[in-house]
């Protein structure tokens, strides 16, 4: 089976409530293959790429693989 490291990120925010925690973005990434799926809950817009950069690592050094394509709302 092929298998092409293909992720859809999804984006949602400014949340109408925030949580006690202060977030009131979030990110969801989901593996299109397996369709497993990674949630970030965010402060501000502005940590999508720091987060973005954090999932690649991790999914680079887990699961030892490259993300080859990425699709986003």
């Amino acid at each position: 089976m092929l298998h092409l490291n293909y992720f859809l990120v999804i984006f949602l925010g400014p949340a109408t409530l925030f949580s006690f925690d202060g977030f009131c973005y979030f990110i969801i990434f989901v593996d299109a293959h397996t369709k497993y799926i990674w949630y970030y809950p965010l402060v501000a817009k502005s940590n999508v790429y720091y987060i973005f950069h954090q999932f690649q690592t991790l999914v680079e050094h887990q699961f030892l693989l490259k993300i080859k394509f990425v699709q986003t709302n």
